[in-house]
């Protein structure tokens, strides 16, 4: 089960505060079994920490995502104390502007520990031992400015890190038609969706760091490194849903795709919230 093996991988991750949420808004908004339930209280526990804008970034991912406030005060009357591996100052991502030779010094910094952190952990994202994720967020510390998101990300992707095996096109192409044909979505043929895969949603994916505002990176970067590959499955799904009820015409969308490989597909920010939402959505029942 989902949530069961996801629990497991993350005991021996770095342990973030990503996703506090689970417990409080699954059990609010969504009918669920006592198996269920304990799982989502296991997966919600090995998530939380005492970080000191833990709350406050909850609240703006439940004012974004349009959810109940309501468990926030038990979340803070409640929640036990775990193992807090990601400091406090790596966290706020703050947004002051670096000086661009300390900024280039940080990025040189910065590639070489992620290559020294590929070497561990070959393809994947940052999903590494606490001692390994400790040594690159040193360099964080290393300045009184920490360096933004998209930043971060780019840094990723030019590290080659953030080849995830998903992005071999078999694989992938194979979980993407199987959830189209789950979700009855028929209008993609086989070469759209190898476009897809090969042209444009890395691309638009990465893209996204860069684009929205800060705290919506924050949002995206915690689904990846908390669900992984199925979110990256998922928000594609969602991604193309989208898409097929904007261009219901194959030509026109295989043209608004030729037209825009090198570019993100235009889709307002508003919209990504929306997609997002039914994307964790759709992970957070999956048992």
């Amino acid at each position: 089960m989902f949530l069961l093996l996801l629990t497991t991988i993350l005991k021996k991750v770095v342990l973030m505060e990503i996703f506090t949420f689970e417990v409080d808004w699954a059990i609010s908004d969504i009918s669920l079994n006592k198996s269920q339930r304990i799982k989502l209280y296991h997966f919600s526990e090995s998530l939380k920490s005492t970080l000191s804008n833990h709350n406050s970034r909850i609240k703006f991912w439940l004012s974004e995502l349009e959810l109940d406030f309501n468990f926030v005060n038990n979340l803070t009357q409640n929640s036990p104390e775990s193992i807090k591996v990601i400091e406090d100052e790596v966290i706020r991502m703050r947004l002051t502007d670096i000086p661009d030779k300390e900024h280039e010094d940080f990025k040189i910094l910065l590639i070489n520990q992620l290559t020294e952190f590929d070497k561990y952990f070959p393809g994947e994202y940052i999903q590494g031992t606490a001692e390994i994720m400790k040594n690159i967020i040193l360099l964080f510390k290393n300045k009184n400015n920490l360096v933004r998101t998209g930043i971060f990300i780019s840094l990723l992707k030019m590290s080659e890190i953030f080849k995830l095996a998903i992005f071999k096109q078999e694989n992938y192409l194979k979980k993407l038609k199987q959830l189209l044909q789950i979700n009855n979505i028929k209008s993609y043929t086989q070469k759209d969706l190898e476009f897809f895969i090969n042209n444009i949603f890395l691309k638009w994916y990465i893209t996204l760091f860069g684009r929205v505002n800060i705290n919506f990176r924050f949002i995206l970067l915690d689904c990846f490194i908390c669900f992984g590959n199925d979110f990256i499955y998922h928000f594609s799904l969602q991604f193309l849903k989208e898409l097929d009820n904007i261009y219901t015409n194959e030509s026109y969308f295989n043209f608004e795709i030729e037209v825009k490989k090198h570019a993100i597909l235009d889709i307002e920010e508003k919209t990504l919230i929306s997609l997002l939402k039914t994307t964790i959505n759709s992970l957070i029942t999956k048992v």
